[in-house]
């Protein structure tokens, strides 16, 4: 029977194109039974070939085994026996897509859990100390200790790539294989009779294969260990480029799974996770990635409670200060608009689902009520000094987004304004910006006839049209 141009198929291309015998490690490489083509230097072999046991060799040659078995039964069509239609969530909207089972897929998870799982393992040292790889000075001075160090270091560096290579493979597996996303996402222990790999430390009463959730069922290995590479304080070379692969893997499960799925993702709010995406120290990549992934568990309300906490741990203060501060100034314009597009989008969900704040403790509530008002003014301003320039050289196709945006953030600013007594109050350390913005956006608005009669209501309440500041000769046309 002649086959079709299938997910499999798609996704087997994906795989080999990310994956050349001369570049970066790719899966051909993960395939290899030669150890040491995994490792990078000379120094990297000699401190990491070493320390694999016998049962770790044998682990990984097994994996190597089910993933070339896994896809052999893609390549042989084993994709065509079922599809199945799922709701897609993506930037707030839902559509509906069919997704292959690829059931040859999950062979391959064995593979990427041994090379995430050794890579976690490599950082606990580390972890346990409460020091980064880099911070020497802090550790003893013995030179026992700094021979460990180093080869602890050795091994972290040598392993990194390929765990940014698995992670890259989970990526495209969640892409295409609803299979992958269930296995990864659903709470029996059927996967943990080929779970291969050693693992971060687990609580004494749960099984070797993995651990409880916040539910008390049973945790996916692979999916603990990805997370745990996001709560990582351990500062390495390539931390922040796993972080933003394990947060595009993440999104890709969330954005292919069932909504009652969703709760997989709980224990994200009950550990600093999140907020050590969003903490300062964070490239914007992160940041961006965070937020979408935001996005998307906002479609389960039980989620998208856990939101803000009232507490110095709420998400969504880390998210406004983030905004705030602007910790990455190297981040580019690209990058920068992306991210304040899907924190609007984000936050436009929240409110169309009726989310509201928690109830203030004890009478006091979060920051991030003062806080949300002064990331969107500051947001507006941004983009309204941008649209300026857009129109005073020419008219780009990238004006209507940048219209798009602004209408948004507007609305977004004014539901604020009706819900909370001490708008003017959050304004205060922002309020040159809003005064320059607010009336701005109102004539850019009116010149490019695109303001609607609910926009131009907000725009009167959050600033009587007593004057327009705007020069007259603006052409939008």
């Amino acid at each position: 029977m002649q086959r079709t141009n299938t997910q499999g198929s798609i996704l087997l291309n994906s795989l080999m194109q990310q994956s050349h015998p001369r570049g970066s490690i790719g899966l051909c490489h993960l395939l290899s039974g030669n150890l040491d083509a995994l490792q990078g230097s000379p120094v990297c072999r000699a401190n990491t070939s070493n320390t694999l046991s016998s049962a770790q060799c044998l682990a990984l040659k097994e994996a190597q085994k089910l993933a070339i078995t896994g896809l052999n039964s893609i390549a042989l069509g084993d994709d065509l026996t079922e599809q199945k239609t799922i709701t897609q969530r993506k930037s707030g909207l839902q559509q509906l897509i069919k997704m292959s089972r690829l059931p040859g897929a999950v062979l391959i998870l064995p593979l990427v859990e041994f090379h995430i799982a050794s890579y976690c393992l490599a950082l606990q040292p580390f972890e346990k100390s409460g020091v980064n790889s880099s911070d020497n000075q802090s550790l003893s001075s013995s030179s026992t200790d700094r021979s460990l160090i180093s080869n602890v270091e050795d091994a972290i560096l040598c392993l990194s790539e390929p765990a940014l290579a698995s992670l890259e493979i989970l990526y495209y597996l969640a892409f295409y294989s609803l299979e992958v996303v269930e296995t990864l996402l659903k709470t029996d222990d059927k996967w943990a009779q080929i779970s291969l790999n050693p693992e971060p430390d687990v609580k004494p009463s749960t099984s070797r294969h993995g651990r409880l959730d916040s539910d008390g069922q049973l945790q996916h290995p692979l999916f603990k260990s990805i997370v745990f590479l996001l709560s990582s304080s351990i500062v390495t070379s390539k931390r922040d480029l796993i972080r933003e692969k394990v947060l595009r893997v993440l999104v890709k499960l969330s954005e292919n799974s069932p909504n009652e799925m969703l709760l997989r993702f709980e224990d994200l709010f009950t550990s600093p996770v999140l907020l050590r995406c969003l903490s300062t120290d964070s490239p914007l990549p992160v940041a961006l990635n965070t937020v979408r992934l935001l996005a998307l568990l906002a479609d389960h309300k039980k989620l998208v409670a856990l939101f803000c906490s009232c507490s110095e741990n709420c998400v969504l203060l880390a998210l406004y200060m983030y905004i705030i501060l602007k910790p990455d100034k190297q981040a580019s314009d690209l990058v920068s608009i992306q991210f304040e597009h899907e924190v609007i989008r984000l936050l436009n969900k929240m409110i169309i689902q009726g989310w509201n704040y928690p109830s203030p403790v004890s009478g006091v509530q979060c920051q991030c009520n003062r806080e949300v008002v002064k990331a969107l003014v500051l947001m507006l301003h941004k983009k309204w000094l941008c649209v300026r320039r857009l129109i005073f050289l020419s008219p780009t196709p990238s004006l209507n987004k940048s219209l798009q945006f602004l209408r948004e953030t507007v609305m977004l600013l004014h539901s604020f304004f009706q819900r909370e007594k001490s708008f003017s109050e959050h304004c205060l350390e922002v309020l040159h910006q809003y005064d320059q913005a607010v009336p701005g956006v109102r004539a850019i608005l009116k010149k490019c006839n695109v303001l609607m009669e609910s926009e131009e209501f907000a725009l009167d309440e959050l600033c009587p049209p007593d004057v327009e500041v705007e020069d007259e000769n603006m052409d939008c046309s």
